[in-house]
């Protein structure tokens, strides 16, 4: 035992001396030396959790709790190792066991919570947080991780307020700080959330997290130079963190600088694609539908990029997309998302494509609609001789930006007057939309396909829609379109233009000011008594 003892402190001596793989070895032999000697083992296992050495520390808890199996604290570090060590289910069940011996230890309340927020869990760890507050309402900390699992259920009023009281207790807390900032710009505050970042980078000046959401909240204030600089600084200090790199694509984008963002995009997959060869002849090349469906007709143009070096192309997309692609030139063959991967000699992402071959937003139309359903979708529109107006007043509602993209239909109805026809194309419509649909022609049956919406874009003389899918189709297919715009629009229409590139059939209307639709609609009203002669 003593032997065990003087090789324990001679290797925390090592790690004091800043050599830590000889520490947690030696570390590693002391444990081996006395294994029934509890007290040395949580020793050992405390000082290698420390040295980041988490399957040793198992090791030496694991031979503690073979003498102690009923004690609390043993169990308590157990759990926590094996979370670290991604055995998320193993670290639950271990807890739980903890939570049974302390059933009013907040400590043990929060590791749990914690332990069921990885096992996907939320609501069942918001009640242990609760309750750990309940006993400890002075404890920072747990105000502050409920705060976060609140972020992630996307209800950020309540979390500001937990973020608050958590720095009334402890007001120079940098993390909390810039937390704060997280959940103001959720709640589109985005001047208090810029003063809560810049707050914490005077605590905490070098953090890069805070640095690209700090970029964010300038984004959204139409300050984009500055934005990029703050993304730049946080790339800089966290170069190999890809979601910064991300940011500073998407910043780069939205200026129009393809050159520089189309790099950095990259980041928002794994490592990047092995280069081709100059010919793809006799090669068979795999295009693959990645992120949104708008972002899938967007791209899917460059398909006959590929087709042009020689290639055989196989383009996956999601099923709903399936039909429409069928008059896309280029592919060979369309596959659904949901099948196996098929075989090809090479594979790359739609959205990489620009990379490859640069920005080519031109020939269009590039898809159109299936003739036989353009007939079959045209008689169940009215044969008056008016025109027809085809509306999308809201995208998808688990879209992370909706709240700022999407249109209640009861404002969006300011462009509804009498003398077009106005067809809704979209299929999903909310409750709380449905009292104003009685002067739209909602097309049956609702669970149509792409294809179909394709088709009912065809008949349209015009499509008014807000930022989504649709948008993209109308684009696609060389259909006069109508785009409206939140004040931050999404990177691909950049900044300060009524055109888009991408779409030459498109004429963009955007917010001055953040929320402004009443206005964006008054000007698309008197756009449309223009096209129409309307006095």
């Amino acid at each position: 035992m003593e032997q065990a003892i003087a090789t324990m402190q001679a290797a925390i001596r090592l790690a004091e001396q800043g050599h830590p793989a000889r520490a947690a070895a030696g570390l590693a032999q002391a444990a081996a030396m006395a294994p029934r000697d509890p007290r040395l083992q949580v020793q050992c296992g405390g000082l290698l959790r420390q040295l980041q050495r988490p399957a040793d520390a198992l090791t030496c808890y694991d031979r503690a709790i073979a003498v102690l199996p009923d004690n609390p604290a043993i169990l308590g570090n157990r759990a926590i190792v094996l979370a670290e060590l991604g055995r998320t289910a193993e670290a639950l069940a271990c807890i739980d066991i903890v939570a049974r011996l302390r059933p009013d230890d907040p400590a043990t309340l929060v590791n749990r919570g914690s332990m069921l927020v990885q096992r996907g869990r939320p609501q069942e760890a918001l009640a242990d947080y609760d309750r750990a507050i309940a006993l400890r309402p002075d404890m920072a900390p747990i105000l502050s991780n409920r705060a976060n699992l609140l972020m992630d259920l996307r209800r950020p009023a309540e979390a500001l307020a937990d973020y608050d009281r958590a720095l009334a207790l402890r007001p120079v807390h940098a993390a909390t700080v810039a937390d704060r900032g997280n959940a103001l710009l959720a709640l589109d505050r985005p001047a208090e959330a810029l003063a809560a970042y810049d707050a914490a980078l005077q605590l905490d000046p070098g953090n890069a997290h805070t640095l690209d959401h700090r970029g964010k909240a300038l984004q959204v204030l139409g300050r984009t130079q500055d934005a990029l600089a703050s993304f730049d600084e946080a790339v800089r200090l966290a170069p190999n963190v890809p979601a910064m790199r991300v940011h500073r694509a998407m910043c780069r984008l939205l200026l129009g600088d393809f050159a520089g963002g189309w790099p950095d995009y990259e980041s928002r997959r794994p490592p990047p694609i092995p280069p081709w060869p100059d010919t793809l002849t006799g090669r068979t090349v795999l295009l693959q539908a990645e992120q949104g469906l708008g972002d899938t007709i967007m791209f899917c143009r460059y398909a006959a990029s590929v087709k042009a070096l020689g290639a055989t192309t196989i383009l996956q997309v999601p099923a709903s997309l399936l039909r429409t692609m069928g008059s896309l030139a280029g592919v060979d063959r369309v596959v659904s998302a949901d099948a196996s991967v098929p075989d090809a000699d090479f594979a790359c992402p739609l959205m990489s494509l620009p990379l490859r071959f640069g920005t080519r937003p031109a020939a269009v139309p590039y898809l159109s609609a299936d003739p036989a359903l353009v007939a079959a979708w045209a008689e169940r529109l009215p044969s008056d001789g008016r025109r027809k107006i085809g509306l999308v007043w809201s995208g998808n509602a688990d879209h992370p930006n909706d709240r700022n993209r999407s249109i209640p239909l009861s404002l969006f109805a300011r462009a509804i007057d009498g003398e077009a026809d106005f067809v809704g194309l979209q299929t999903d419509v909310r409750p709380t939309d449905e009292p104003a649909l009685r002067d739209i022609l909602m097309p049956e049956p609702w669970d149509r396909d792409f294809a179909d919406t394709a088709a009912l874009i065809a008949s349209m003389d015009l499509v008014l829609t807000v930022d989504t899918s649709v948008a993209h189709l109308a684009g696609a297919m060389g259909k006069p379109v109508w785009i409206l715009l939140p004040h931050d629009p999404d990177w691909r229409w950049m900044l300060g233009r009524a055109d888009s590139p991408w779409y030459p059939s498109a004429r963009l209307f955007r917010q001055s000011t953040p929320g402004d639709w009443p206005r964006v609609l008054d000007r698309v009203v008197a756009a449309l008594r223009r096209t129409m002669g309307v006095p």
